[in-house]
């Protein structure tokens, strides 16, 4: 009789524990590394939505895009490895898709499904290769590895504002195509991009000044008025975006304005 009672109460529990866990559904699902997720990521006033490959789970790190993803085929299948509802043949999957257009701001940080926050370290293989209608692209200061031809033929880029103050390790094959346009790196390092391997490809280099949105040499009043104007819907001409997003976060409000007025108050 005991022994009946307590397989009841064991068949109990686990039904209970299980009805707990299909309640919950799959956001406690283990994750690994080089497990994918899609998150939305800014892009200009509005956002996109990205691949993220985890790299290093144990220090919850990703690289924006497919690591080592090449599908190619004679003949498509409906099992068939797809990104953003299109089947790709023959060709890397992008960390988006081919066609969106605009100014792209790489997050420093990411958070998935699960609520688990991720540190962006890597841009992968062909991570935004032959996207050709991005015009601006910001990399956070995070970023410790860029694939081959992870910017290959980004053929629309004017600007490329890096965050990094000593230039990473490049291939050949990285920014082919990208080279007249503008490349921003942080104070004090042009000198170092200028004659770092393939960084110094780039035509025209230039430190960004972070603060001065109208691009007159000085942050000053005029670059904070010119700041609130564009948080209230009202910029006027010329308002660099780049260098309005203070925290490089791909969103310009008001801890912007507070940051550029700090510099103005020679707080920096």
């Amino acid at each position: 009789m005991n022994l009946n009672i307590n397989k009841f109460l064991f068949l109990t529990l686990a039904l209970v524990c299980a009805f707990s866990v299909n309640a919950r559904g799959e956001s406690f699902s283990a994750t690994s590394d080089g497990d994918t997720f899609t998150a939305l990521i800014p892009l200009g006033k509005s956002t996109v939505e990205a691949t993220f490959t985890i790299t290093d789970e144990a220090n919850k790190e990703v690289m924006i895009g497919n690591e080592n993803c090449f599908y190619e085929a004679d003949v498509i299948s409906p099992d068939m490895p797809s990104h953003n509802n299109r089947i790709v043949e023959g060709k890397y999957l992008a960390a988006i898709d081919l066609e969106t257009q605009g100014r792209l701001y790489i997050p420093a940080t990411v958070t998935d499904a699960n609520g688990t926050v991720y540190t962006v370290t890597g841009i992968a293989n062909h991570a935004f290769a032959e996207c050709t209608g991005l015009t601006f692209v910001s990399i956070p200061n995070t970023v410790k590895d860029i694939d081959t031809y992870a910017f290959n033929q980004c053929t629309g880029l004017t600007s490329l504002k890096v965050d990094i103050s000593t230039p990473l390790e490049v291939l050949s094959s990285t920014f082919v195509g990208d080279y007249d346009a503008i490349l921003f790196v942080p104070r004090g390092s042009k000198t170092s991009y200028a004659s770092a391997k393939y960084w110094k490809e780039f035509k025209r280099i230039e430190e960004f000044p972070n603060g001065d949105v109208n691009l007159d040499g000085v942050v000053n009043i005029q670059d904070v008025v010119a700041t609130v104007g564009y948080t209230l819907g009202t910029p006027t001409e010329p308002f660099e975006e780049s260098f309005a997003d203070m925290n490089n976060d791909g969103v310009i409000n008001i801890t912007d304005v507070t940051a550029i007025v700090s510099i103005v108050l020679g707080q920096e």
